[in-house]
């Protein structure tokens, strides 16, 4: 038997200019260290094509720590940890010889018992045991295997959640300076923020720590941020400015958006998940998305079935 999960960060893909409406821009971006906090400043442009403004303070060290809290994922570092595990059970079969192997990337293992029953007991223990090697090894460092099991990614839910707390300073200071402060119009502050941030691939280590993914502390440090990155910074915002509401994560090939369950308006694209309806939203840009409108390439794949997602807890 053999144990082969391929790491697979999102690629976000960078929709042609053409396709959307005016792209979204930062006007300016400053920081100044103040004692023990960070202000943050930023010009950008809104939909209404004025600039906008927020200022916001966050703590520095808490800063710093949430930038550096998700770090590339090491394969070689998972495949160690599974071969110690399961050979630390194996040496605990009774009469059942197992085996443990890494070979090349992957980690196999073989029973020799006396009868077909044995062996069979063997291999379905050990695989319950590499299942447990994986999650004990993906979960201290916010990973988790797809919907599909094939794939190991950002527990991107997860991420959303911790943070929530962290960022209701910054959700405050979009809402504050809001000229509509309903739902939709808090949804829409949180959006053009974070859709000005300039977009960036994460997968550089020369500009970032390469792992293809920062959590919210991360972007707002960097000042960059790619498609799932994006969206984890506007759920962790919107639970923050309102616990219940519904939202989600949505999946399409090599992208990721939000849902939220907000009344829709006229011409909202919308997704029906569970039995709520969610008007979905765009955080990557690099357009100006209002809330309710995708690029054409998710709406294709939405047209297509070509889909998964996550509901926020």
């Amino acid at each position: 038997m053999t144990l082969n999960k391929w790491f697979r960060l999102l690629s976000c893909l960078v929709m042609l200019a053409s396709a959307l409406p005016a792209a979204a821009r930062q006007l300016d971006y400053s920081a100044q260290k103040i004692g023990a906090m960070q202000q943050l400043s930023y010009r950008y442009q809104g939909y209404d094509g004025q600039p906008q403004a927020v200022t916001f303070m966050v703590n520095g060290r808490a800063l710093q720590e949430g930038a550096a809290q998700f770090q590339p994922f090491d394969r070689d570092a998972l495949q160690n940890y599974t071969v110690e595990y399961l050979q630390h059970y194996a040496g605990q079969m009774r009469g059942v010889q197992v085996s443990v192997d890494r070979m090349g990337d992957t980690v196999g293992f073989n029973a020799i018992g006396s009868s077909d029953e044995q062996v069979q007991s063997a291999i379905e223990i050990m695989k319950k045991r590499s299942e447990e090697a994986e999650d004990n090894f993906l979960y201290p460092r916010y990973l988790v295997k797809d919907t599909t099991g094939k794939y190991i990614m950002p527990d991107h839910i997860r991420v959303a959640s911790d943070y929530v707390r962290l960022m209701r300073p910054i959700a405050r200071a979009l809402l504050n300076q809001a000229p509509d402060k309903s739902p939709r119009g808090a949804v829409n502050a949180v959006l053009n923020f974070v859709q000005s941030i300039p977009y960036d691939t994460l997968q550089n280590r020369s500009t970032s720590n390469g792992s293809g993914f920062a959590t919210p502390y991360g972007m707002i440090q960097m000042n960059k941020g790619d498609c799932d990155t994006k969206s984890v910074a506007v759920l962790s915002m919107l639970r923050a400015l309102y616990p219940n509401m519904p939202v989600a994560m949505i999946y399409t090939s090599e992208h990721a958006f939000v849902g939220i369950d907000v009344p829709a308006a006229s011409g909202d694209r919308i997704l029906t998940i569970e039995r709520k309806v969610y008007v979905l939203a765009e955080p990557a840009g690099p357009g100006l998305l209002p809330l309710g409108n995708v690029s054409n390439r998710s709406s294709e794949d939405l047209d297509r079935g070509y889909f998964s997602y996550v509901v926020m807890p």
